[in-house]
């Protein structure tokens, strides 16, 4: 008989017990669990995509967004839209900017659900946002964004109501991230999302100073496997 290919070895030591093939160690075994050790080849198809951990990921949306008119986002200010703000070495998202006055600014965009999504699984679509201040303006507490989320029917193109839970919420100066739940039952991968972002920014220093909203990132966080 030819020499063992496998073997077990226990440090007592150090509470290890090692699996090993031609005495090199393959699998080793602790109080913290089990890690394998090298290369590890498994069969095409021998992992299923259940078997694998939910997990949240997030979907960069920011390209998505039209203007209020379905159009591309011009790159001047358009009144009750958004449009593309280029500063110093930034690339940005503004709404249309307000001086003693109330100015909604309004955006859609779509996305489809990845084919990895979990169905039935938790989905927020995230804004960063801001209000932006110039010279003597001031926001006013009542200045909001808010989103909405429909199902598109493929077959015909007809929405549903939205499916957005979360209310409109208070737009700062100070920059955060804005996370609105979305209702995901009976939803599945390869459904899609018609989207509208709205914020209402309220100026009322009543001075020259105007104010807008700023998007500086958009997107959503989905359950997915693998």
């Amino acid at each position: 008989m030819g020499t063992p290919q496998y073997g077990v070895q226990r440090d007592a030591a150090n509470s290890v017990v090692s699996l090993n093939y031609a005495g090199t160690q393959r699998v080793k075994v602790t109080s913290a669990g089990v890690e394998m050790v090298g290369t590890v080849t498994l069969p095409a198809g021998s992992v299923s995509r259940a078997s694998l951990a939910t997990e949240t990921k997030f979907i960069d949306l920011e390209e998505r967004l039209k203007g209020a008119d379905g159009a591309d986002l011009s790159l001047s200010e358009t009144a009750g839209d958004f449009f593309r703000g280029l500063g110093t070495n930034q690339w940005y998202i503004d709404g249309e900017a307000t001086i003693n006055e109330t100015e909604a600014s309004v955006g859609w965009f779509s996305f489809v659900l990845p084919d990895n999504y979990v169905s039935g699984g938790a989905i927020s679509l995230v804004a960063s946002a801001l209000v932006v201040l110039a010279g003597d303006a001031a926001n006013d507490p009542t200045s909001t964004i808010d989103m909405e989320a429909r199902l598109v029917t493929k077959a015909t193109g007809a929405v549903g109501s939205d499916l957005v839970s979360t209310a409109a919420q208070t737009l700062a100066t100070a920059g955060a991230d804005y996370s609105f739940t979305v209702t995901p039952t009976g939803l599945v991968a390869g459904d899609k999302l018609v989207c509208k972002l709205t914020t209402s920014v309220v100026e009322t220093a009543g001075g020259t100073g105007a104010a807008n909203s700023r998007i500086t990132r958009l997107g959503a966080n989905i359950e997915v496997k693998g």
